[in-house]
């Protein structure tokens, strides 16, 4: 129990049960960006901060601990080349010219002149936000550290955490939230819709609507962390082209 002291108590539950399931007893916690998160954050056991640190941050790479098998380098190698080629067919030099296209940065060295100019505006910041975790922590702070004292000083010096606020922002209420929002700012609503078929129980469907009550477009909603998906936050567009008949001589 001290490996896992201060860890939320729902998430406790879950790891608890995944051990259970899986024959064991114990926790049996998973790399799933909430789970990570949850530990990162809350566990007061350095050395269970620090596992989980090392973990995520070699996860299928080759300096994992079981690289064998779970090493995407090559992947990411494919990937990397496969981009470029896409790149060039369109015209662009590299991809990142061709990411840039649809978005508000005109160019590369742009984003790269923001980036840097940002680095240098924040660096005194964070230099004396880490002053102010080392004197909490009482030692030199590394990484795993960061993300716990920075919780601990927002529970001291604000009397607030995010475990008290978790109440007050559960999916119902977060969703109705969000949904009033885009109607203020957009004038577009969200209608929940059936689903016949779906790769999971939890998966909602929502159409979106005009003022004018047309539908258009809509989106799937899956929110929960589970096997056999990606781990973290991910959205995707897809547009729908209907087809129109061509005469052909």
């Amino acid at each position: 129990e001290t490996s896992v002291a201060g860890i939320p108590a729902t998430v406790l539950r879950q790891a608890a049960a995944a051990a259970r399931e899986a024959g064991q007893s114990g926790w049996l916690f998973s790399l799933t960006q909430p789970t990570y998160q949850a530990v990162i954050t809350h566990c007061s056991h350095r050395p269970t901060r620090e596992q989980f640190y090392r973990a995520w941050m070699t996860r299928a790479s080759s300096e994992g601990e079981h690289p064998e098998g779970f090493d995407n380098s090559d992947l990411i190698t494919d990937i990397l080349d496969l981009r470029q080629r896409m790149a060039a067919l369109l015209g662009f030099d590299n991809y990142a010219q061709m990411s840039l296209a649809p978005k508000m940065a005109k160019s590369v060295p742009e984003v790269q002149a923001f980036l840097k100019d940002l680095a240098q505006r924040s660096r005194a910041s964070a230099e004396r936000e880490l002053q102010t975790l080392t004197a909490a922590a009482g030692h030199a702070i590394e990484a795993w550290d960061v993300p716990y004292f920075l919780e601990v000083c927002k529970s001291r010096d604000f009397a607030i955490s995010d475990e008290q606020m978790r109440p007050y922002f559960n999916v119902s209420a977060v969703l109705q939230g969000v949904s009033d929002l885009a109607s203020r700012l957009f004038g577009v609503k969200f209608e929940a819709q059936p689903l016949t078929t779906a790769r999971h129980p939890d998966v909602r469907f929502l159409k979106v609507t005009d003022v004018q009550g047309q539908s258009i477009g809509g989106f799937y909603l899956d929110l929960y962390a589970r096997g056999g998906r990606r781990g973290d936050e991910w959205i995707h567009e897809c547009f729908v082209c209907h087809a129109l008949p061509v005469a052909l001589a």
